[in-house]
């Protein structure tokens, strides 16, 4: 008798319970990924004015086993920009190395277990080694928005997936990205009109 009120509470919870999406997860299907260059041109929209503010250009490319994404973003004055290179495998999306460049400083990284690497600074500062270890599954959040394109996503799917992002805290490495629902939708362009897509709620957590 003592053990069948624990039963009724845990059912409820596992009923609710997302799927876990990390990289070799059956859920990805990397042949709807397509690969390229792409350049958006980011602007500022006020009181029916159109500013252009800078651009970003993201490059996805597959050889063999291994999957490379480069993206750049650079201002409107081409003084400022940031650039991040991420490679993986190109079947499971398990994270290799990540680089990011910008005007003060860089970071290069190498995933394994311990995650080592470096930042190099550009006024001389002396290199500040990185040295993280985890027994978590994620996915690095530079191709975390391509790998959603590989999800099955149909109206109602749900799913979590952890990320990999270095901050300010070498403790908390690992967050979620989180599913929660998805719909279909007509995305209306004020530059190019009508767009069938797909809506995500997608909660960062």
């Amino acid at each position: 008798m003592p053990f069948r009120p624990v039963l009724l509470l845990l059912l409820p919870l596992a009923s609710f319970a997302q799927k876990t999406v990390v990289p070799g997860s059956p859920d990805i299907n990397t042949s709807r990924l397509q690969t390229g260059k792409s350049k958006f041109t980011i602007y500022y929209f006020k009181d029916n004015k159109w500013d252009v503010k800078g651009t970003y250009t993201n490059d996805l490319t597959i050889a063999g086993n291994e999957l490379k994404f480069a993206v750049e973003y650079i201002d409107d004055k081409n003084k400022w920009y940031r650039s991040r290179l991420s490679i993986a495998d190109a079947k499971t999306f398990s994270p290799v190395s990540y680089t990011t460049k910008g005007l003060k400083n860089s970071l290069e990284l190498k995933f394994g277990n311990p995650i080592t690497g470096k930042y190099q600074y550009v006024n001389g500062d002396k290199d500040k080694p990185v040295s993280i270890k985890t027994s978590e599954k994620f996915v690095d959040f530079n191709v975390a928005e391509i790998m959603l394109t590989t999800l099955p996503l149909t109206t109602g799917y749900k799913a979590t997936m952890p990320q990999f992002y270095l901050g300010n805290s070498p403790d908390s490495v690992v967050s979620n990205y989180t599913i929660k629902d998805v719909k279909s939708f007509i995305y209306q362009s004020p530059k190019t009109g009508k767009h069938e897509s797909w809506l995500l709620s997608l909660l960062e957590e």
